[in-house]
């Protein structure tokens, strides 16, 4: 992120022609806050404690919502 912030995000990791590029942006910047607000209800924390295995679950399930926001934000300037 910090890299794409120094070049202005004009630089990135992937490419999309401009057909499928309009398409592939607007996923990348729905997908981020959609997913945010599903993961916070409490449907999305007893998915989010089922993601890992044991009795550590319920215990991680803050931090592995944490990992897939970093991944969202992630794909969001990467790609």
């Amino acid at each position: 992120m910090i890299v794409a912030m120094f070049f202005g995000l004009s630089e990135s990791l992937g490419a999309v022609t401009w057909p499928l590029a309009i398409l592939v942006n607007a996923a990348l910047v729905v997908q981020f806050p959609l997913a945010h607000s599903l993961l916070l209800t409490g449907l999305g924390g007893r998915m989010l404690a089922r993601l890992i295995p044991g009795s550590h679950g319920q215990t991680l399930a803050t931090t592995t919502n944490a990992i897939i926001a970093s991944a969202h934000l992630l794909a969001l300037f990467a790609l």
